[in-house]
Order: structure tokens, then C-alpha cells, then sequence
């Protein structure tokens, strides 16, 4: 019994080791995410010893991460300031901010031509739901629709 015991512990030491090495390396830089909470605190390297640079104090801010330095994230937001954040606060639930001027409308369906279902103000953050150049896919206050890229901040040169 001790030989197969051995094998089993063996088999779940690998897996645990292939798993978290996988999902170390697995993401590219950058990649978006977002904050998990309403106070993040973002520090000037990679530790709890760094100095805070500033604190966010809104749930599900659009972060882009540009570097990783184990569970740290250098992340960098709309405005461009960077700082260092703890992976833990942080979501891959994507969200995006609007920055049309004035006002942008979100349609029914990617057709421009589609119900307008609501009418977005500039710096709204809502939850991205698919992305489909050239249009995404948002949920702003639980309604539902597809607004430009070009009227959101949270996507990589290639989505949009």
C-alpha cells in the first residue's frame, strides 16, 4: 500500500508544480485587468515595503499590466501613472472606461444602425462582455450593449 501512496503524492506534486508554473508564465504582457475592491493600493515596486504611490478607490478600474515580478503587478491605468500592485487584488473580470467626448451611444446589436439602448457619459466604467472589432460588448448597470472600441479604454491594440 505504501508504494501506490507514494505514487498518488507523487502524481498530485507534479500536477500542483505543472499548474502553478503554467499559470505564472501563461499570460502575455501586456493584458488587462481590474480591481477586485474599492481600495487597492498601487506602490512604488514590487513589495509591501515600497512606498504607496496611490490608492484606488473604485471597484473594477481597467488596469493594464506591463510587467510581473512574482505575485506583483506593475500595472498602469488610463492616465498612464504606473505602480506596483498585489496580484490578489486584482481580477481578470475585464471592465472598460468610456472616454467618447460628451456623450456615446450603446446599441442593441454591433449594427450601427440598432436601438440605442442607453447613452453613455465619459469616464463610466462598465464590464466587458466580448470583444468584436471594431465594436465591444459592455455591461453598464446591468444593461446590455455594444458601443465602438474606439469609445472605450481597456483593449489591446489588436482588439480594437
Amino acid at each position: 500500500m505504501k508504494p501506490k501512496m507514494n505514487k498518488i503524492l507523487l502524481y498530485i506534486v507534479l500536477l500542483l508544480l505543472t499548474n502553478s508554473a503554467y499559470s505564472k508564465h501563461s499570460d502575455k504582457i501586456p493584458r488587462f485587468v481590474a480591481t477586485k475592491s474599492d481600495h487597492v493600493n498601487a506602490r512604488k515596486g514590487p513589495g509591501i515595503t515600497y512606498p504607496l504611490s496611490w490608492v484606488f478607490v473604485k471597484k473594477s478600474v481597467p488596469l493594464k499590466i506591463i510587467s510581473e515580478f512574482e505575485d506583483w503587478r506593475k500595472v498602469e491605468d488610463m492616465k498612464g501613472y504606473a505602480g506596483w500592485v498585489h496580484s490578489s487584488v486584482l481580477t481578470r473580470n475585464r471592465s472598460a472606461i468610456v472616454t467618447c467626448q460628451g456623450q456615446c451611444n450603446m446599441h442593441k446589436s454591433k449594427n450601427p444602425g440598432s436601438k440605442i439602448v442607453a447613452i453613455l457619459q465619459n469616464g463610466l466604467i462598465c464590464n466587458i462582455s466580448k470583444v468584436s472589432s471594431p465594436y465591444t460588448r459592455l455591461v453598464c448597470k446591468n444593461i446590455k450593449g455594444w458601443v465602438l472600441n474606439s469609445d472605450i479604454w481597456g483593449l489591446l491594440g489588436e482588439e480594437k
